[in-house]
């Protein structure tokens, strides 16, 4: 996957992720807990 407008550093900004990122599960994992509590989601069933 390419994105010439999206900027890594942005987005850890945007989720409160702090930490140097790594190349490991650990490192996934706090990433992922960030978004789960910073990006919105709605599951609506229309």
């Amino acid at each position: 996957m390419r994105a010439e407008n999206f900027v890594l550093q942005g987005y850890f900004d945007r989720i409160g992720f702090k930490r140097a990122p790594k190349a490991d599960i650990t490192t996934v994992a706090q990433i992922m807990r960030c978004q789960l509590f910073t990006v919105p989601f709605e599951n609506l069933d229309v």
